[in-house]
């Protein structure tokens, strides 16, 4: 969720616009890729493909590695460009195994995909779309449990920006926390007041003054339509020597059966992404700001989607 944000839905775009914010154009946060033929491959035996003369070698494709077989799959997306979706591949690619519109339980819904071990050396590396396989163990929830930590740690005047239904509502002591809550959505602001009564949640942050201990923007950052207006205000916001945390979503892509991508294409996309800022380009953005940075967590080819900033307010 976002102070200020655009959204589809039913096929229409409706706007929500705070004037704090300028507003731009959305786009999505992931793609996918869906089947085109598969090819016999032997247990223990070496990839088919280096005797083809005429295997697929684009970079919208790629090979999802089975049992028995390997399976070609294609991006159609027109929201990512080549070089995106090499990045993408390379580090954020997933099987989806649910049944839903969505997956919106990534650590049961997902499966992270890496490259087969069989692609490296080969001959035919270069220009070809890679092979990939399943990867075992749960990525989303390790590195949220940090994420977690820092909120559990958190005490005095809290300011929560794009704070959503409250996901990590359960974490805040709420002896040692005064919450105030930003959340433009009428139904979710109704969940999250329910959810902590005695929290202040207000629609934007014309309603929101004084200065703050802590300012979270977790899983917002990428929904701000101007970043660098928004984060000036949150300093501004901010005592010194108070802490400002970071965390949000690179792009992904999800291999997925064209039922699967049929019924997400046909769904309503509500509350996408301004941008996909990865951890490296979110501080650049703020490197104007008088924040000290303390920790940071990139997206790696082992890690989830979740990057992490951790400032400090400097003038303690």
């Amino acid at each position: 969720m976002s102070p200020s944000l655009r959204y589809r839905r039913g096929g229409s775009i409706v706007v929500r616009e705070v004037s704090w914010v300028s507003v731009s154009v959305p786009r999505p946060n992931s793609f996918h890729f869906v089947p085109v033929r598969d090819v016999p491959r032997g247990a223990g035996g070496g990839c088919p493909l280096v005797a083809e003369p005429a295997a697929e070698r684009s970079g919208r494709q790629l090979w999802l590695r089975l049992r028995d077989r390997m399976r070609l799959c294609e991006t159609r997306t027109r929201d990512f460009d080549d070089a995106e979706i090499a990045r993408v591949k390379a580090t954020q690619l997933y099987l989806d195994g649910s049944k839903k519109l969505a997956p919106d339980d990534f650590r049961r819904d997902l499966v992270k995909l890496s490259l087969d071990p069989d692609c490296v050396g080969c001959p035919r590396f270069a220009g070809c779309g890679h092979c990939f396989a399943g990867k075992s163990g749960d990525v989303f929830s390790r590195d949220d449990a940090r994420l977690r930590e820092i909120v559990r740690e958190l005490s005095g005047a809290v300011l929560d920006v794009g704070a959503g239904e409250g996901p990590y509502a359960a974490e805040l002591d709420r002896e040692r926390v005064q919450l105030v809550a930003v959340e433009p959505d009428a139904e979710r602001a109704r969940v999250l007041a329910s959810r902590m009564p005695r929290a202040r949640v207000v629609a934007d942050l014309h309603h929101v003054d004084g200065r703050f201990d802590h300012v979270l923007v977790i899983r917002s950052a990428n929904h701000l339509p101007d970043p660098e207006a928004a984060f000036a205000r949150l300093a501004e916001l901010l005592s010194p020597g108070g802490t400002l945390v970071v965390a949000d979503d690179e792009a992904f892509a999800l291999v997925r059966t064209e039922e699967q991508a049929r019924r997400a294409e046909q769904g309503p996309a509500e509350f996408e992404h301004y941008r996909n800022d990865s951890a490296e380009q979110m501080h650049a953005r703020l490197a104007t700001l008088s924040l000290r940075l303390l920790e940071r967590r990139d997206v790696t080819p082992e890690s989830s989607t979740l990057w992490l900033l951790r400032y400090q307010k400097e003038g303690a």
